[in-house]
């Protein structure tokens, strides 16, 4: 203003609580409105934030004015309007594809828009409704819009905290935007979906990939207060069950192996045979006096099963059901004894770590391995220090015992 006095609003009945409280017009742009963004601020407009109908269709309209264009995301201008299942099973790749590499390929906008029309090729794709679905929504929102409020916010919270890791600590705002979508896709989630069928495994594939990838990417951007080095254990461990239940439409589909021949992950199992050695030395290690035979016993099968998964992924994990496989297929019983800080126990865990520390690069997953087995490593002894040495020098770490 002329003056240079500030304008206020008294009145922000729909606004945030931040713009409220500073007296300034909100812009009700959920979920996340302007003055918080700019601000790097906690937004609370979030809470009752819906995707509408009118924003999908802003998003409908702007893949064409931005997705489209010959200089941007080259690598997902096809496929955007198949014509039979193959070519829309393609173009479900590029999305994991561009979510891989993000933001290489394609920047947040053009990721929402992309995500928006895929799903509204309805007629084309496997995503008819069942009549339960129908009649359970009532006409109230269609479909595509349902899984649209789930599957937006996955996105956002994706660059977000693509956006943490990024800049680093100095901008703890960008972390709570990444948690509100978070919470968001997760609460519209459960909401929607309560069974995996035809018309939505592959929605519920995205929004179980992006939890994961979030997942990772928050273990390397957590503060150490709030750090637990058994999250991502117990994350994949739980999403087990609803992965078997996709896996058998991914593997009627054929999606997996067209997204493995898109990605041309090149395996070396050259070193495997040294790596199972490193595994077999677990198997001598002395448990502390007073175990229980059953103790010993979960921390027996936990370990040939480390074994088993190393041979089957080749010593080098690449898909999310290689991710999911060990943590899926050990005992309750050895849950229990992880959680307790048995050191056998977290000796597999950590030889798990170091072997998943040998997938390919990907931006959500570049930290995890090391953050985790180190913070492992500080709860074992120094009669351990042996036995931690391969996984010291695998990771890049300092010897352990400097560590200890």
């Amino acid at each position: 203003m002329a003056n240079g006095s500030k304008r206020f609003h008294s009145k922000s009945r729909n606004g945030c609580g931040q713009c409220k409280r500073r007296r300034v017009r909100c812009n009700l742009q959920g979920p996340i409105c302007s003055n918080c963004h700019r601000r790097n601020e906690f937004c609370d407009y979030l809470r009752d934030y819906h995707y509408q109908s009118s924003e999908i269709e802003i998003s409908r309209s702007h893949v064409h004015t931005t997705l489209f264009n010959p200089g941007l995301a080259p690598r997902l201008l096809q496929g955007v309007t198949p014509i039979d299942e193959y070519a829309y099973l393609s173009s479900c790749t590029e999305l994991f594809i561009a979510l891989d590499y993000y933001p290489g390929l394609i920047n947040e906008g053009e990721l929402l828009a992309y995500t928006t029309t895929f799903f509204s090729e309805t007629d084309r794709g496997p995503f008819t409704p069942s009549q339960d679905e129908r009649s359970l929504w009532k006409g109230n929102y269609d479909y595509q819009n349902k899984r649209l409020e789930y599957l937006l916010p996955t996105i956002s919270s994706l660059c977000a905290i693509h956006e943490t890791l990024q800049r680093g600590s100095q901008f703890p705002g960008t972390h709570v935007r990444a948690l509100q979508h978070n919470i968001t896709a997760s609460t519209r989630f459960r909401h929607t979906e309560k069974n995996v069928h035809d018309s939505n495994w592959i929605p519920m594939l995205i929004f179980g990939v992006g939890y994961i990838m979030f997942n990772f990417a928050a273990a390397q951007s957590m503060p150490d207060r709030d750090f637990d080095y058994l999250s991502i254990f117990h994350i994949l461990r739980g999403t087990a069950q609803i992965g078997d239940e996709i896996g058998v439409f991914l593997e009627k589909s054929g999606l997996g192996d067209i997204l493995e021949r898109r990605r041309q992950w090149v395996v070396d199992p050259s070193d495997l045979s040294d790596i199972l050695q490193a595994i077999d030395r677990l198997g001598s290690v002395a448990h502390p006096m007073g175990t229980s035979e059953t103790m010993r016993a979960h921390c027996e099968h936990a370990l040939g099963r480390l074994k088993w998964w190393t041979q089957y992924v080749q010593g080098v994990p690449r898909t999310w059901k290689h991710f999911i496989l060990w943590p899926a297929s050990v005992t309750d019983g050895f849950v229990t004894t992880l959680v307790e800080k048995q050191p056998v126990a977290l000796l597999v865990y950590i030889y798990w770590c170091v072997v998943m520390h040998r997938a390919p690069r990907r931006w959500y997953a570049d930290g995890w391995h090391l953050r985790v087995a180190v913070a492992a490593m500080s709860d074992l002894g120094p009669e351990y220090a042996t036995l931690l040495d391969w996984p010291s020098l695998a990771l890049g770490t300092p010897l352990v015992t400097d560590i200890l």
